[in-house]
């Protein structure tokens, strides 16, 4: 995949995408982009002993190719006078430092009382001091540059790692949204697993699929969600999955509607569950939260939740409205159909494992 950087340097910040974008030939997509210079007004401080030379030091520090706004004496170069009282002459500076800012200096200082001693600290005074100091002179500019920005543009990307360093080293959003159109799906997974915080690093990544994703692929996950297939030795019997077996209470927690007779499957199928020892099919309430407890946990599997995903993620590439509990319903209905699907596969003693969601969900979306 060919790769090149573009510098564009322009007054505003509009101008310069705008221009960027234009410099993006056919076929090619902003990959990354660098903010240099965000063309914003600065301010910068500078004291001296005057105002002249604390102009100067201010000037020093501002790019050369930078336009003054305006320069301001905020402080006048100043000496004064003033009494202390204290015991010595480290206790003059430590006054000083503690009443005054860091531009003040002792110039000098004399002994004007002697303190006295006092009699088992009965009638003690401190020596008085006169102590003249001199406050440094303080200056500000105001300043800006031009807009200054590079991005790097390429064909486009190959994997979630490509895609993953985008995202932690561009500030602006300007090559998320050129990015969007070509990989929108892909941007918005990655923006709801940084919502739950399972963006640390790429390994999250690593069984999912990249590329362009197939309305037939999206279509066969939204198949689990809406009519999620029953077991056939349910479906003889007319039980069906109702569509609002899911819902978002007031607090943001998703509830699940049981169902004792399909959530018995599950759980004796669920090798996620083993760790919860035997559990009796006629305590329905316990049958019914194992059952969720093995929907939620194949749930965290990362291409499930992609695979799962994509239809949610298809509806909202337009406005970006994400809801995380609204997305984590369509993960969880999705993988309730897929767990059905797999028990009418397995054979005499097998159970669903990580590994065989895995290997199914890899089948579907090829």
């Amino acid at each position: 995949m060919g790769q090149k950087t573009i510098s564009i340097v322009a007054e505003t910040m509009q101008e310069a995408r705008d221009k960027l974008k234009s410099e993006v030939p056919d076929g090619m997509h902003i990959l990354s982009e660098k903010i240099i210079s965000d063309g914003k007004q600065k301010k910068i401080k500078a004291r001296a002993d005057s105002t002249e030379q604390a102009f100067k030091k201010a000037r020093s520090k501002i790019p050369a190719e930078a336009i003054m706004l305006a320069e301001k004496e905020l402080l006048p170069f100043e000496v004064k006078t003033i009494t202390i009282e204290a015991a010595d002459e480290k206790e003059i500076e430590k006054k000083i430092k503690d009443q005054f800012d860091s531009g003040t200096k002792i110039k000098n200082y004399k002994l004007l009382v002697p303190g006295k001693k006092g009699f088992l600290g009965i009638g003690k005074t401190l020596n008085q001091y006169e102590v003249q100091i001199t406050q440094q002179a303080e200056v500000e500019i105001s300043y800006k540059t031009k807009v200054a920005i590079t991005a790097e543009i390429g064909e486009g990307l190959t994997s979630w790692k490509q895609l993953l360093s985008i995202s932690k080293d561009t500030k602006d959003s300007l090559s998320s949204s050129s990015l969007l159109s070509v990989y929108p799906h892909q941007i918005l997974f990655v923006v709801i697993a940084a919502l739950q915080n399972k963006v640390d690093d790429d390994s999250y990544f690593k069984d999912i699929p990249f590329g362009q994703v197939s309305n037939s692929v999206i279509k066969k996950a939204q198949r689990y969600i809406d009519k999620p297939p029953v077991p056939s030795l349910m479906s003889m019997f007319g039980i069906q999955l109702p569509a609002d077996r899911y819902s978002i209470t007031r607090t943001g927690d998703i509830q699940r509607k049981s169902n004792p007779q399909l959530d018995g499957l599950i759980v004796t199928v669920a090798d996620c569950l083993k760790q919860y020892g035997n559990v009796n099919i006629t305590d329905y309430e316990k049958i019914c939260n194992y059952a969720f407890k093995a929907i939620m946990h194949y749930s965290e599997i990362p291409i499930a939740s992609y695979f799962f995903l994509l239809p949610y993620l298809d509806r909202i590439k337009g406005h970006k409205n994400i809801i995380v509990e609204e997305a984590k319903m369509n993960i969880y209905k999705g993988v309730e159909g897929l767990l059905f699907e797999m028990y009418d596969e397995l054979g005499e003693g097998q159970v669903i494992t990580e590994s065989r969601i895995k290997n199914k969900i890899k089948q579907l979306m090829s």
